[in-house]
C-alpha cells in the first residue's frame, strides 16, 4: 500500500514574483510614463554617465529606490548597476497649469477622474481593471479626492454649458422672429436602481439617487437644458447617527447628502420643478409651453 502525494503544482506567474532571485518585482509591472519625457530623462541619463564615468561598461536601469508614485503618474530616476552613477528625478508627467503655491496635480490623473465620472465604474472596479492589466493602480483614497475636485468643475462646466444652450435658443427665436415665444419640453428620471427591486425585500425605497433631465423640442439635437441630481447616500452622516449622534442630513458639515431620506424618491413633480426653476434662473427665462414625460408621472401637473 503506497501513500499517495500530491506532485508538485504547476508554475504560474505569481511565483515568480516570489522566488528570491528576483530582487526587484516590481520592474515587472507596466507604468504609463510621458513619452517624449521618458525619452528625454533616458538621452540625458546617456550622456551624463559617459561623460562622468567613461570607463564603466554597466547597464543603465531604473532606480527603484528614487521613484515615487502620484496617482497613475511617477517621478522616476535612472542608476548604473556597476558604478554608483544616479540621474535626477524627472516627472514623467504633464502637470496641470494653475498660479499659486503647492504641487500640481498631473494632467494624467485628472484626464483619468474626468473618465471614470463619466461612466458607471466603481473606485473598486477601475482599480480591478488596472490590476488585471499589471498597472499598479492608484490608492482609493486618492481617486476618491481628485474625483471630488474634478466632479465640482464638471458640475461648473455643465451648468455653464446649459445656460449657453438655452440663450442659444432664446437668439434662435428672435432670428425666426418668434421672440419670447414658449417653447416645447420633456423630461424624465432616472434611479441608481430600478424601483420596484425593493417589492418584498425592503419596507424602504430601492433607489437612493434620481437624475431629472430636462431636453428642449426646439431643435433637432434636443439638448438638455437643465438637470436635477438627488442624493440621499451620506457616509459620514451615518457613521455619526450609528453612534448615536443626532445629524440630519443634508444640512451637517461635510455631508453629500443633497435630499433628505424621508422624501419620495419618485416625486418626478418636485424633480421637474427643480428643472424648472433652474430655467427660471437665468435673466431671461425661457416659458414653457408643453411638456411631455410619461403617462403616470406627476411631472405633468408642475
Amino acid at each position: 500500500m503506497k501513500i499517495l502525494r500530491p506532485g508538485p503544482s504547476e508554475v504560474q506567474l505569481v511565483d515568480s514574483y516570489m522566488d528570491a532571485e528576483s530582487p526587484n518585482p516590481n520592474s515587472r509591472l507596466f507604468k504609463v510614463l510621458h513619452q517624449e519625457k521618458n525619452a528625454k530623462l533616458w538621452n540625458h541619463a546617456f550622456k551624463e554617465h559617459s561623460q562622468k564615468f567613461p570607463d564603466c561598461d554597466g547597464s543603465l536601469d531604473w532606480n527603484q529606490h528614487g521613484e515615487e508614485k502620484r496617482g497613475l503618474a511617477w517621478i522616476l530616476s535612472i542608476r548604473c548597476k556597476m558604478c554608483h552613477y544616479t540621474s535626477h528625478r524627472e516627472k514623467l508627467y504633464e502637470e496641470v497649469s494653475r498660479s499659486g503655491r503647492g504641487r500640481r496635480a498631473a494632467q494624467f490623473n485628472v484626464a483619468m477622474a474626468v473618465g471614470h465620472l463619466g461612466t458607471s465604474l466603481t473606485t473598486e472596479g477601475m482599480r480591478g481593471m488596472l490590476l488585471c492589466a499589471n498597472i499598479e493602480p492608484a490608492s482609493a483614497t486618492n481617486i476618491h479626492q481628485t474625483c471630488n475636485k474634478v466632479g465640482k468643475i464638471i458640475t461648473d462646466v455643465s451648468k455653464n454649458s446649459m445656460k449657453k444652450i438655452r440663450q442659444d435658443i432664446q437668439e434662435l427665436n428672435e432670428k425666426c422672429g418668434l421672440a419670447n415665444t414658449p417653447i416645447r419640453v420633456e423630461g424624465d428620471a432616472r434611479y441608481n436602481n430600478a424601483t420596484f427591486s425593493a417589492i418584498g425585500k425592503t419596507p424602504f425605497q430601492a433607489a437612493t439617487q434620481v437624475t431629472y433631465t430636462l431636453s428642449e423640442n426646439v431643435t433637432k439635437k434636443n439638448n438638455v437644458v437643465a438637470v436635477f441630481c438627488g442624493n440621499k447616500l451620506c457616509k459620514k452622516g451615518t457613521h455619526l447617527r450609528a453612534k448615536g449622534k443626532e445629524f440630519t442630513c443634508p444640512g451637517h458639515k461635510g455631508c453629500t447628502a443633497t435630499i433628505p431620506p424621508e422624501t419620495t424618491i419618485k416625486d418626478k413633480n418636485r424633480w421637474a420643478a427643480e428643472c424648472i426653476s433652474e430655467l427660471q434662473s437665468d435673466d431671461c427665462p425661457l416659458i414653457i409651453s408643453h411638456f411631455t414625460s410619461d403617462g403616470d408621472s406627476a411631472a405633468a401637473s408642475t
